[in-house]
């Protein structure tokens, strides 16, 4: 006898939606029974789009029997309060990413889902492609020996958007991949310190220089250096992710997408080697957003942790949060780290 299928819903219908729904729709692991945004015409024309039998207003979605689980892609703003709502109407959340904006709101997320016996993942998925997980396979198998340090940075221009381009938001938009990255590669923080320039959100202030320079401290003295910095760029975003061993050097793909190729070198060779079983969809770049959704109604039927786990959202807001005092520029920022989290399973796609 089949198992019930999980009934998903989908909590908001903006852009990023397009990018969740064509893997969704063409799973048949999971049942998508209805879409709710504040714009019910967003929500109608998303619906009828992909096929969606339900349509809501807003958080009605939250009443309907037949959702088991609600994807919730809300503004990053609206994070928390929306998905403390969802737990509270019995059902599972998957969030956009971060999974709140301050690690206490992030606790108390962790504590309902707990008493409630509701599961929490939280994006982002994209480190369950297939060159990153390799790579993570590659690490965890001593490819390259004992990790001593990373390297991870990212040029960008600003966001659009207003509401993206004021004070800390910037940082939480993209910091995620790369901290949720440096996490599943090595695990539990210890302590940050750093230095950052949040923008600016007075009038014709400028704009143009916002960055965060950090240094992560792992557990077994794993030292990582994270840079990120807006507003230079003139269009593409330029990114770097690598890993330092004792033998050799691990560049793992730009953590905001699912390309599928992982390279190595030893020291002291100049050639880089794709790393085994990176590569499985050629060389394009391709969109599985969704998978972690998918992933989370397997581990509801297993009874296991989901590898988009809460415990590492939680992690990477508290780093992020460091980072992002309301002065403009804080010098120093820094100190141990007060929540802890566990590696996920590794995915094998």
């Amino acid at each position: 006898m089949q198992p019930q299928l999980i009934g998903v819903g989908i909590l908001g219908a903006g852009e990023v939606s397009s990018q969740y729904l064509p893997n969704l729709i063409a799973t048949e692991s999971i049942e998508l029974i209805g879409v709710g945004d504040l714009d019910q015409g967003a929500a109608e024309e998303l619906a009828h789009k992909y096929g969606i039998p339900k349509v809501f207003s807003g958080e009605d979605i939250l009443d309907c029997d037949d959702i088991d689980l609600i994807v919730n892609l809300t503004p990053v703003e609206s994070h928390f309060e929306t998905n403390l709502r969802i737990l509270e109407s019995g059902k599972h959340v998957y969030s956009e990413k971060p999974l709140a904006l301050t690690a206490a709101s992030g606790a108390i997320l962790l504590a309902k889902a707990e008493r409630s016996g509701l599961s929490i993942a939280c994006a982002p998925d994209t480190l369950l492609g297939s060159g990153f997980q390799a790579g993570r396979r590659a690490l965890d198998g001593g490819l390259i020996g004992r990790p001593v340090a990373g390297f991870a940075s990212m040029l960008r221009p600003l966001p659009a958007l207003a509401r993206h381009r004021a004070g800390a938001m910037p940082l939480f938009n993209m910091a995620p991949y790369y901290v949720s990255a440096l996490v599943n590669l090595f695990g539990c923080a210890t302590s940050v310190s750093g230095i950052s320039r949040l923008a600016s959100v007075a009038p014709h202030a400028d704009e143009s220089t916002v960055f965060t320079s950090c240094t992560i401290r792992f557990l077994d003295d794993v030292l990582c250096s994270l840079t990120l910095r807006w507003g230079d760029m003139p269009s593409a975003e330029v990114s770097v992710l690598q890993v330092l061993g004792t033998e050799g050097v691990l560049s793992l793909p730009n953590p905001d997408t699912f390309l599928p190729s992982a390279y190595w070198r030893k020291h002291g060779d100049s050639t880089w080697q794709e790393v085994q079983g990176a590569s499985r969809h050629g060389d394009q770049e391709l969109n599985l957003r969704g998978i972690g959704v998918l992933d989370l109604a397997q581990s509801i039927r297993e009874g296991r942790r989901p590898r988009a786990a809460a415990d590492v959202a939680l992690h990477v807001v508290e780093i992020i949060e460091t980072l992002s005092l309301p002065d403009r520029v804080t010098a120093g920022v820094g100190g141990q780290l007060q929540s802890t989290c566990s590696k996920p399973s590794v995915w094998s796609l």
